[in-house]
């Protein structure tokens, strides 16, 4: 089952804050004795200033082992102002600045110049820039509009005027008034209750109702709301707010229209319960499903996973029979028609939404492979003395895996994928964990027949007894009679031709047009093929192969250029595609591993 062996982000403060870049001042009189530290700042201006607002000071060249003292020096409207004010370190390219309620006593337009000194190991530096904003002791909101419609759990938007930011303290609302029932007509006075509120400028903002205010039955709210904002030892409430509300039952207003199963469904719309909210969410499927060669009624209750009061993920799951063949949406392509329906449970409370139509595409079963490179893949590379060419050399295994994959639909992903639920993991690191010297290993638990599972993980120990699983590249120096710690029937001269000279002198970034050129692109394509075949290799064990066993239970009889045979039948030559009169030559698939993969993964 196994081959042989062988061991900066720029944050901004709010969309008000714009910064202007300025200089690091330099003090001509230092001693010439002690080293300048050179750093620079970006000049800051800001809406207002709250006692207890922390800013972001952004520039560059900060040292986290460095000290930070900042002195700010201007006028407030007419009055002076000269104080040292607390900042600390956050990362390279951010300082934060903290203010406090003895800034300065009157309020006002702030124009001042900020001083930072920094000093480590003996060396200092100084950088300044502007500060402007106007200096209030606190903020008092207002609301002007509020959306009239509302559903359980999810977000109301308001817009108003001088919302606190996050950094400034607490944003919350108060809400008063009465609810009744569509149902019963009950009346339910609701009084002194407080909702969380979240900023997302100083002029928009939103609230969520929790189901305990007002519960999830359909009904109308007719009272008052005002924001408060609350501040460091200080707090305002804004004027109450006129709201009429309609609370509704859920509803569904968008879907992802077509999916292969273990791809992310999303379903959007308002009103779903789950998570710390309470509730739960379920979405009835009523429909009929046209495949190919079957036509099938659907009637499903799914309990899609909760995201939030607007978004649900589900996904298509499937079993399969012996023969790998199963009536279950997703198994096989085509189009279901329909109806999907929401409904939310809270409390012994349920309640339906509206039934939206349904026109949704069953894509073919995929198999999503992501190729992780772990840092110890780069850093083997050096060993090859082919550092600087990892991203090549990664290029080449994906192209060797998706042409030994072609008309198969399976897909290798460099990156981490986002639109599937289930995908494979391959890692891909350098020495083999497993001290074995594995050239790959596939840890995942037993023989997935049909490729019932998506997410195998050729990563980690996740098997008990199978050990770590992946491709160790360090493990290839098996096949070289120099480097390799006993020979083996596949040591081959030929590896070391092709990569001694780079290990003896590593190749520099520029080589690709220099006099090592063809050498360089051989090594690039050799390493590639030899952990691209293995990755082929081991994900074909994951899949589900081998369809007739020969060497053991788990590989082909022993053939040339073939992709599943045992490891000590594929020589290098094979492995590396340079056999001679073959060069190129890639292994393939046997006529039954191939069926059998054009079988569970069929193209369309």
């Amino acid at each position: 089952m196994h081959a042989i062996k062988r061991s900066v982000t720029l944050c901004f403060l709010s969309i008000f804050l714009c910064f202007a870049a300025c200089s690091a001042s330099q003090d001509e009189e230092i001693d010439a004795a002690v080293e300048s530290l050179r750093f620079s700042l970006q000049d800051l201006q800001v809406d207002y200033l709250l006692p207890g607002r922390q800013l972001e000071v952004i520039g560059e060249g900060f040292l986290e082992q460095a000290t930070y003292r900042a002195q700010l020096e201007g006028q407030v409207n007419d009055q002076a102002v000269s104080v040292e004010l607390p900042i600390a370190y956050r990362d390279y390219q951010t300082l934060l600045l903290q203010f406090s309620s003895e800034f300065s006593q009157q309020e006002g337009d702030l124009n001042a110049v900020l001083r930072v000194q920094m000093s480590t190991g003996g060396k200092n530096g100084e950088a300044e820039c502007a500060l402007k904003g106007r200096w209030v002791k606190e903020l008092k909101p207002s609301i002007l509009s509020v959306d009239n419609e509302i559903y359980p759990a999810t977000a109301i938007s308001l817009r108003g005027e001088k919302f606190l930011n996050p950094d400034e303290g607490h944003l919350s609302f108060e809400l008063k008034g009465q609810f009744q029932s569509q149902a019963t007509g009950a009346i339910e006075e609701i009084s002194g209750t407080q909702i969380p509120g979240e900023q997302t400028n100083r002029e928009q903002a939103k609230l969520i109702l929790n189901p305990q205010v007002m519960g999830i039955q359909p009904g109308r709210f007719k009272g008052q709301l005002r924001a408060v904002n609350e501040g460091s030892g200080w707090s305002q409430a804004g004027d109450w707010f006129d709201v009429d509300w309609t609370l509704k039952a859920p509803q569904i207003e968008y879907y992802t229209e077509s999916a292969s199963r273990g791809q992310k469904i999303l379903i959007s719309g308002a009103g779903f319960l789950g998570g710390d909210w309470g509730g739960v969410t379920t979405v009835t499927l009523k429909g009929e499903f046209q495949g190919k060669d079957k036509r099938q009624l659907i009637e499903k209750e799914l309990s899609p996973d909760w995201l939030n009061g607007q978004l649900l993920q589900t996904e298509m799951e499937v079993e399969f029979d012996d023969d790998c063949q199963s009536d279950d949406l997703g198994a096989q392509a085509g189009w279901v028609s329909g109806t999907l329906l929401p409904s939310i449970e809270w409390n012994g409370q349920q309640v339906k939404g509206e039934a939206v139509s349904l026109e949704f595409e069953v894509l073919p079963p995929k198999q999503v492979i992501w190729l992780r490179f772990l840092p110890a893949f780069t850093d083997s590379l050096r060993i090859f003395g082919l550092r600087n060419f990892s991203l090549e050399i990664k290029n080449r295994i994906a192209e060797v895996v998706n042409r030994d994959y072609e008309g198969i639909n399976l897909e290798i992903r460099l990156t981490e994928p986002e639109d599937f639920a289930r995908y494979a993991i391959v890692e891909i690191g350098g020495p083999d964990p497993n001290a074995q010297n594995y050239f790959g290993l596939d840890s995942t638990p037993g023989f997935d027949d049909c490729n019932a599972r998506l997410d195998d993980h050729l990563a980690g120990a996740n098997w008990d007894g199978g050990g770590y699983g992946g491709i160790f590249v360090e493990s290839f120096l098996q096949l070289s009679p120099k480097y390799a710690i006993a020979e083996t029937p596949l040591t081959h001269p030929k590896f070391d031709e092709i990569f001694d000279i780079f290990m003896q002198q590593p190749a520099e970034t520029d080589e690709l047009n220099g006099p090592r050129k063809d050498e360089l692109e051989l090594a690039i394509r050799v390493l590639g093929n030899l952990v691209g075949n293995t990755v082929t290799h081991e994900v074909g064990h994951t899949l589900g192969l081998t369809r007739e066993p020969g060497c053991g239970l788990y590989h082909n009889a022993p053939g040339d250029f073939q992709i599943m045979d045992c490891g000590v039948d594929r020589p290098f030559l094979e492995r590396a595609e340079l056999v001679e009169g073959f060069e190129g030559r890639p292994a393939v698939w046997l006529p039954e591993n191939r069926e059998y993969l054009e079988m569970i993964l069929p193209m369309q």
